[in-house]
């Protein structure tokens, strides 16, 4: 052979080699710490009020905003402010599980599918309970339940429907695309002691 040649027997670069192989058929370690940073996306864009693609959320219509304005601890969130997080279930919800060929993440509630996809829920007619009162000059007005001199009627609901835009929580961000790589990068390197 004309020319020069080297040739590199490190047992040193061997073994980091050997552990960094190791490290890599066997990505659980990893799995989880991608679930554990998808959790946290998901919940940033809950908190956020914005999809994983960067746009905000539809605002709550005038007629739910109105329904929000509660007593106790919802009074504080009232209004067209915290969208899917006046009791924090969904948002509390989300959680990951590590499968075979990766991880899954999202949320077990069954009402996360249609803040997710949006849709049209058809509610059924019946009949409910209203509580009235008489009140002078003004005639019969709405009251709480048990108020003093209410009168309870029951009232005929017809059936309805209501739709619900899509609030897409859940999904892959631009972020989460470089966070990634540095997730496993951080994960071998740890794994493998360099």
């Amino acid at each position: 052979m004309a020319g020069v040649s080297f040739s590199l027997d490190d047992k040193e670069a061997q073994e980091a080699l050997a552990q960094l192989e190791r490290a890599a058929a066997n990505p659980e370690g990893a799995y989880h710490a991608i679930g554990a940073h998808f959790v946290f996306s998901t919940q940033r864009n809950i908190e956020q009020e914005t999809a994983p693609d960067g746009q905000k959320w539809r605002p709550l219509s005038p007629r739910t905003a109105a329904k929000r304005i509660g007593r106790g601890r919802a009074a504080r969130r009232r209004g067209y402010n915290h969208i899917l997080r006046v009791t924090a279930r969904l948002y509390q919800s989300i959680s990951y599980g590590v499968v075979p060929s990766g991880v899954e993440w999202g949320s077990n509630l069954v009402y996360a599918r249609i803040h997710q996809l949006g849709g049209t829920i058809d509610m059924k007619p019946r009949t409910g309970t209203v509580s009235m009162r008489n009140i002078r000059k003004r005639g019969n007005r709405f009251v709480r339940a048990g108020s003093k001199g209410a009168e309870s009627r029951v009232v005929q609901i017809r059936g309805h429907q209501v739709r619900i835009p899509a609030r897409p929580f859940l999904g892959i961000s631009a972020y989460d695309r470089q966070a990634i790589p540095e997730i496993v990068a951080d994960h071998l390197r740890q794994e493998a002691g360099l």
